[in-house]
């Protein structure tokens, strides 16, 4: 922080100027990255990304950056989300217990459990999409990720993946389809040392 900055905001600082500097740092890594396009799969099985739903082939390559594995929390209320707290893995946590009441309109409201992981185009580097669920088949889907990493013998690389899905039957919806990252190799790159997910 600069001499000129300190200066005019000297009165609103903290006595310890470093505290301020960390708590912007958890800020940014709350706010889940808006301005990179989601990723998503829909009840039909097909992975799309950004508002105008562009379809993700399933022989299309993602790296999977294992420096954004985040958790946290996501709050629904009839249907919107109306709430979310994410932090970069090991470098944060939610307080459940601040966290303001949603008040239920239908089932499914409240606070849930959230997963999110970023991923790279390979043909495209400037093609950065997040992945984020609260859904038990989403969260299983990075759980494997995170699982596979850390198996993995050689912690210089990171998995290259297709979005694919696979399904199971439903006693009452039927075909029912769930989120799957297939690892088709392994490419030279750091990743964390500490277990994930």
């Amino acid at each position: 922080m600069t001499t000129n900055a300190v200066n005019a905001f000297a009165n609103n600082l903290p006595a310890n100027v470093s505290d301020y500097a960390a708590a912007r740092r958890a800020l940014a890594r709350a706010a889940t990255g808006s301005n990179t396009p989601f990723l998503k799969m829909g009840k039909d099985g097909v992975w799309v990304y950004g508002a105008e739903e562009i379809i993700v082939k399933p022989t299309e390559e993602w790296r999977v950056n294992p420096f954004t594995f985040r958790v946290g929390v996501v709050g629904w209320a009839g249907g919107s989300k109306v709430g979310e707290e994410m932090y970069i893995l090991g470098e944060g946590t939610v307080n459940k217990a601040a966290l303001p009441e949603i008040l239920s309109v239908k089932q499914g409201d409240g606070w849930k459990d959230q997963l999110s992981i970023e991923l790279v185009s390979v043909t495209n580097p400037d093609l950065v999409l997040q992945f984020a669920t609260s859904s038990k088949g989403g969260k299983d889907a990075i759980g494997k990720l995170a699982d596979a990493l850390n198996s993995h013998g050689d912690d210089t690389e990171h998995p290259i993946v297709n979005c694919v899905t696979t399904f199971y039957i439903h006693q009452q919806y039927g075909k029912t389809y769930t989120p799957d990252f297939s690892i088709v190799r392994w490419e030279g790159a750091a990743k964390p040392k500490r277990k994930l997910v």
